[in-house]
């Protein structure tokens, strides 16, 4: 064999794991032998470079030359019967099963892509995607995960979800940002979010954040109207709707958009039991009763006798509102003009003089009036 060169030598088209290869001591410069066994089992195994250890690449794609499984600090990794796989610069990462995948852009961590076709992982740490197909890739970040995710799944910023997803993107200066078992959606902007359940969310000019979507199919978040920031929503068994205000739901809705900010917004309400509103006790300034609008549908001032300003100030159009004077004294009590700070025009038909008791005004907002209707 001595006088015969290694390019001489017969073509081995099968071997098992007892047969060997010729290796040199780097350290002795003596030729050894090793058998394939070992070779493959090896706990310092050199794949690339010396800075790497404890890798190994197994049934790799070894005829593809853009195909470097394991570079520059990697440690502890593995990428077992993948295609163009690629870790640089992360550690403790496991590739498996995949194609076109990749942990990169010196994303040291904790890292796993399984199962997976075409996907991507680009910065950060502690990071996995597992049963995805195709377009799914975490961009930045980290603590991200994807999870049996189909078509253009993408999630960016840092510790985001997208679970059992298809089509769902999160994107722009996303964080803590989950999409559970939703197509088609959009959401680039907001943070400390959560969609589930749906199909078709999108955003419109909205970089707030505290967002929830529950059962929804066509639901958009649009900031327009906040500065393109929208605080604290919820939409929730909605469908083809839009949601343009702070602090507002809208929950079981169909072709609506909210309207008031601090409102849950909804179709219709059934209850099965009681409904019930605050009472709140009025306010004398000055012989001028306070009723607020928001401070409770049933509100109740007690008087003496003299003369009484009714004020309404802060309603809102289909708002009812139950307020009940009581004369305690036994003097006379004289309703004598209605005023409002509202806009609104009033029309008054309730009495203006009370007797002693408990007397009811109703008060009716619609169509930017204030209808009064009092007894006697």
């Amino acid at each position: 064999m001595a006088d015969i060169k290694i390019s001489q030598l017969n073509q081995a088209t099968t071997y098992t794991i007892n047969d060997v290869v010729a290796i040199v001591d780097s350290g002795f410069a003596e030729t050894k032998k090793i058998n394939i066994n070992d070779l493959l089992r090896n706990t310092n195994n050199i794949i690339e470079s010396g800075v790497n250890t404890n890798n190994i690449a197994i049934a790799a794609d070894g005829f593809n030359p853009n195909f470097q499984p394991l570079r520059n600090n990697s440690t502890t990794s593995a990428v077992v019967a993948s295609m163009e796989s690629y870790i640089d610069g992360g550690q403790n990462a496991f590739i498996g099963g995949g194609q076109g995948c990749s942990i990169q852009a010196g994303a040291a961590g904790h890292n796993a892509i399984a199962g997976c076709d075409g996907v991507s992982i680009t910065g950060g740490y502690n990071h996995f995607i597992g049963g995805s197909y195709n377009g799914p890739s975490i961009t930045g970040g980290e603590e991200n995960v994807i999870l049996a995710s189909v078509g253009g799944t993408q999630v960016g910023g840092q510790r985001n979800a997208a679970i059992a997803s298809q089509g769902f993107q999160i994107g722009g200066s996303s964080e803590k940002v989950a999409g559970v078992g939703v197509e088609a959606g959009g959401w680039n902007g907001p943070r400390y979010s959560f969609a589930g359940g749906g199909y078709s969310l999108n955003c419109n000019n909205d970089g707030g954040n505290d967002h929830a979507a529950l059962a929804y199919n066509g639901l958009t978040f649009d900031g327009n109207n906040k500065g393109g920031f929208l605080y604290k929503v919820l939409g929730a068994a909605v469908q083809d709707a839009t949601i343009q205000n702070d602090i507002a739901a809208l929950i079981a809705a169909s072709g609506r958009t909210t309207i008031y900010d601090q409102t849950l917004h909804t179709d219709n309400l059934y209850s099965f039991g009681r409904i019930q509103t605050s009472t709140t006790s009025g306010t004398s300034i000055n012989n001028e009763q306070f009723l607020t609008g928001g401070g409770g549908m049933v509100q109740y001032t007690t008087i003496g006798a003299g003369n009484l300003n009714l004020k309404i100030n802060g309603v809102r159009n289909g708002e009812v509102y139950h307020w009940v004077i009581n004369n305690d004294t036994g003097g006379s009590v004289s309703v004598n003009s209605v005023a409002t700070d509202t806009g609104f025009g009033i029309t008054d038909n309730s009495a203006n003089s009370l007797t002693t008791g408990r007397h009811i005004f109703t008060i009716v907002i619609v169509d930017d009036h204030i209808v009064i209707e009092g007894t006697h």
